[in-house]
């Protein structure tokens, strides 16, 4: 008897020992790498409370990004052109010399081709406040701009005031380095003359 009581851990450590590996044998899957196509769940990072300053060649700021959030995803599992960064309540200083900076805000972006490209999403309003010119606006829910040709494009409606009036369009290309603002497709306004 008590012999047994001595092999009876033994024997019982020899029983999960056998189970674990014969009948719940961990899938040699754990150790290939993930398919090419399969989507990145999490994160590689997170910032809360950012603050991204870009500067120019003289350096001089060109850029000011801040924003609640950014979550930064790397779905080839490294670093790679395939990186993207989404963010959450997104405003963007952009400066260019001579110029009062232009200003964009966005409840969401996300940041592709590194940071070349800014998908902006829901209530996204760009505008100027000029001291001489006066303040310049633009709304709409879906915008894309090109940080370093300073355009932007959207194909929704969109809705620019200005110290001139008030005009919709439903695309837009502008180019905020030149202040040249073009919309296409059923623009309508509304001036005050001078």
């Amino acid at each position: 008897m008590a012999k047994l009581k001595k092999l009876l851990p033994v024997i019982v450590a020899l029983i999960v020992f056998i189970y674990l590996f014969m009948v719940e044998t961990p899938s040699t899957r754990l150790f290939e790498q993930p398919p090419k196509d399969a989507e990145q769940q999490a994160p590689a990072f997170f910032m809360t409370d950012f603050v991204s300053v870009h500067y120019d060649e003289a350096g001089k700021v060109s850029r000011r990004v801040t924003g609640v959030r950014a979550d930064h995803y790397q779905p080839a599992g490294k670093a790679s052109n395939k990186d993207f960064t989404l963010v959450e309540q997104l405003r963007a200083e952009i400066y260019n010399p001579d110029q009062a900076p232009w200003i964009i805000v966005a409840d969401r972006a996300r940041a592709t081709n590194k940071d070349d490209r800014l998908e902006l999403t829901g209530n996204v309003h760009l505008f100027q406040q000029d001291p001489v010119e006066g303040t310049t606006e633009l709304f709409t829910e879906k915008l894309i701009y090109f940080t370093k040709r300073q355009v932007a494009e959207t194909d929704q409606p969109v809705k620019i005031l200005s110290p001139q009036g008030i005009t919709h369009g439903n695309a837009l290309n502008a180019n905020i380095k030149t202040q040249t603002f073009k919309l296409t497709r059923g623009v309508t306004g509304t001036y005050e003359t001078q």
